[in-house]
């Protein structure tokens, strides 16, 4: 255990600005976007109607600057919106809030992920610090397992971490921002619930992606492994070559719609994007569809062949 933690932090400490930096950086300008956001929208809302949340994603009040209400819109969650007839209610982009900083985030931490996967085998290759790293104690076998643990689970946390300090800010935030305004309901702003409920549905939707995309994750892994320069040329034009030749010679689009289900994270049962409808539900869903165990199968071969090539290609 002492070793693999080792690992990770070799991990962490050699790809410290693509791991770490980056979502510091874009926390930091979230929040900065947000703070001038509330400093001008502060005399918008004068006097005027909008809508503001109340229970945890649930229910949403309008209210006028001067705390009369005005209708009465019912959300859920943010698998569908309904709206209970109003001619007063509007739509307020209020309703995603607590979802947006994750989906965001997620966005950012899968293109890390994929920066990450694509350098992290084929970086020490071609600086040949790969002779050092072979000196040391440790096998191929964890070097790669740590590499994919780092691009499913770790990656992942660190966005979902990110997303989920972003929503405590905006909680303390527009509670304060209340304060100075003309309304007078800072609980209805952003609840507290919102904070927890979003977080913890968001969190399994984060499990979900990240053991549904192993496949992918190795593939990038046995790309990075094996390419002699410009991965990302190895990574997708042996995929265009195979969507091609199926639709060439049979006519069909089956691999295309394989490879599509990984690149939008799309659920297995309800064949939408796991990070936009989030929920714990997602994991079941992946564990329990055959594409899922195939994917697990061919991530198995993919390592073995990455972790073979790493021991036996290299020229000394």
């Amino acid at each position: 255990m002492n070793r693999f933690l080792i690992q990770i932090k070799r991990e962490l400490w050699e790809h410290k600005g693509a791991l770490i930096t980056t979502p510091i950086v874009a926390l930091t300008i979230f929040v900065v976007l947000t703070i001038l956001a509330g400093v001008a929208g502060r005399g918008v809302v004068q006097d005027s109607q909008f809508i503001l949340q109340h229970d945890g994603m649930m229910s949403f009040y309008s209210y006028s600057s001067d705390g009369q209400q005005q209708s009465f819109v019912y959300h859920k969650g943010i698998n569908g919106l309904t709206t209970i007839p109003d001619t007063t209610a509007q739509n307020s982009p209020m309703s995603l809030l607590p979802a947006l900083p994750y989906i965001a985030f997620d966005h950012l931490a899968w293109l890390i992920a994929l920066i990450y996967l694509l350098s992290c085998l084929f970086t020490d290759r071609k600086d040949k610090s790969i002779l050092f790293w072979k000196s040391m104690p440790v096998s191929e076998w964890q070097n790669v397992l740590t590499k994919t643990f780092m691009a499913a689970l770790v990656i992942p946390a660190i966005a979902w971490i990110a997303a989920s300090a972003y929503n405590l800010f905006y909680l303390l935030f527009m509670t304060i921002w209340s304060l100075f305004s003309s309304v007078h309901h800072p609980d209805l702003l952003f609840q507290p619930q919102a904070v927890l409920t979003t977080a913890w549905s968001f969190l399994g939707s984060y499990l979900a992606t990240s053991i549904w995309m192993l496949p992918f994750i190795s593939w990038i892994l046995l790309v990075s492994a094996c390419a002699k320069k410009t991965p990302f040329l190895y990574l997708v034009l042996p995929l265009l070559a195979l969507v091609l030749i199926e639709y060439t010679v049979l006519g069909s689009h089956h691999i295309s719609q394989i490879i599509g289900s990984y690149i939008n994270v799309s659920d297995p049962r309800a064949e939408q994007n796991m990070l936009n409808m989030s929920g714990w539900y997602h994991v079941w869903n992946v564990l329990s569809s055959v594409q899922f165990w195939l994917g697990l199968a061919a991530t198995a071969g993919l390592l073995y062949t990455t972790v073979w090539l790493r021991e036996n290609r290299f020229e000394n």
